[in-house]
């Protein structure tokens, strides 16, 4: 598979608002800046699963979020997936 592909896939360095529910059942909104995205299991989710691992610019260390309790997002009008990434997905 091309890397040509996933250039600029990360490029953003600004906060979004991530909507989640966190590992305790409340709703919160944390200001993140995405690293990665990748699956498995850490102390708060032990069971396997998706996870982000982001910057959170309030509390000053990455994190991870189940990416099963995030409800939303705001940030970014630029959001956007780069050009030519589901080319490769058959229709329907």
């Amino acid at each position: 598979m091309s890397e040509e592909r996933y250039k600029g896939a990360m490029v953003y360095d600004e906060p979004l608002t991530i909507l989640f529910t966190d590992s305790t059942g409340v709703n919160r909104e944390r200001s993140v800046i995405p690293q990665r995205v990748w699956f498995g299991c850490t102390e708060w989710y032990p069971q396997e699963q998706w996870l982000l691992d982001a910057y959170d610019t309030e509390r000053h260390v990455v994190r991870s979020f189940s990416l099963a309790a995030i409800h939303g997002f705001e940030g970014h009008t630029d959001l956007r997936v780069p050009h030519g990434s589901a080319d490769h997905c058959a229709a329907g």
